[in-house]
């Protein structure tokens, strides 16, 4: 994937545009609207996802600095928070506000035991 990712940032400046975002989240199974997998397993799979493309060399901004990454645990915020990814998403399309709510309070916890700022762009 992550070859992919640079291949195509590539090809995109060549044509003189830009990616200036780059969303990493888990997918979803359509039939069911549940997370392909346990959420375990998509947490690891997302944190290393964002190792291997902080490794990539692209013209333009460094990767960490484009990613935006799902909000789905506080040990996956966490670790991508150490690696220094800074742009995090929360899904707030589900019906159910308590959901957003306890992802938002996740989300602040996190990032202030680790001696961030939360910026919130609703």
């Amino acid at each position: 994937v992550a070859a992919k990712v640079a291949s195509m940032i590539d090809i995109t400046s060549e044509f003189g545009g830009t990616i200036s975002n780059i969303l990493v989240a888990p997918i979803i199974d359509n039939d069911d609207d549940a997370l392909v997998g346990n959420s375990g397993t998509c947490d690891d799979e997302l944190v290393q996802l964002c190792e291997e493309l902080s490794y990539l060399d692209v013209p333009g901004s460094t990767i960490k600095s484009r990613l935006v990454v799902s909000s789905l645990s506080g040990d996956q915020l966490e670790e991508c928070l150490q690696m220094g990814v800074s742009k995090y998403i929360i899904d707030a399309s589900t019906d159910d506000g308590e959901i957003v709510e306890r992802r938002l309070v996740m989300l602040r916890d996190v990032v202030e035991e680790n001696g961030k700022e939360l910026v919130l762009d609703i």
